[in-house]
């Protein structure tokens, strides 16, 4: 057998003794059983298990937007969750309105196991490019500083505010960006 599948089988195993011992809990079993074997292949399997993949489609913006209508200076809240990371950063970004970005994040990997996991606004610059479509969605397009994946955005709040969702998996990664 492959070291996953055996892996998976002895995760299995934990998983079926700790529900028999929340016999009581009946309606929470299902939950108790699939939560422990998710944590145990993911402590068995390593960091390497879960690597952080794009999408494999071309994402670009299907009609004709204004790129001005993501324009000016944005603050930022970024919440990463994936498999081995949870990380908030704050950032500070430039859009031209020529569907070019600039700027700069601090962040904080909140890492127990890792030292010195806060990285400051003067160690990581942002850039990227961006399309609008007509609806005021459309893609961004990470060049150094972000997540190297696209992500979706909309334009809302009559153009004060920007909301991105990365295309990452399996992480997820949230910025909501509003004018300054």
């Amino acid at each position: 057998m492959s070291g996953a599948v055996t892996d998976l089988l002895a995760c299995r195993r934990y998983g079926r003794a700790l529900a028999s011992e929340v016999r009581a809990a009946k309606p929470r079993m299902r939950k108790v059983f699939l939560v422990s074997t998710l944590l145990c292949l993911l402590f068995v399997r390593g960091p390497g298990w879960a690597q952080t993949v794009c999408p494999s489609q071309t994402l670009n913006c299907s009609s004709k937007g204004s790129l001005a209508d993501f324009s000016g200076s944005f603050a930022c809240t970024v919440v990463q969750a994936g498999v081995y990371v949870q990380k908030v950063n704050l950032a500070l970004l430039t859009s031209d309105g020529n569907g070019n970005i600039s700027g700069k994040s601090a962040s904080d990997k909140n890492d127990p196991d890792t030292i010195g996991t806060f990285k400051d606004f003067s160690n990581q610059a942002v850039s990227a490019t961006y399309c609008v479509n007509s609806d005021d969605t459309g893609y961004l397009f990470p060049t150094s500083g972000l997540a190297g994946c696209p992500l979706a955005f909309v334009i809302d709040r009559g153009k004060q505010e920007v909301r991105l969702l990365s295309s990452a998996s399996p992480a997820a990664i949230l910025l909501t960006c509003r004018k300054r």
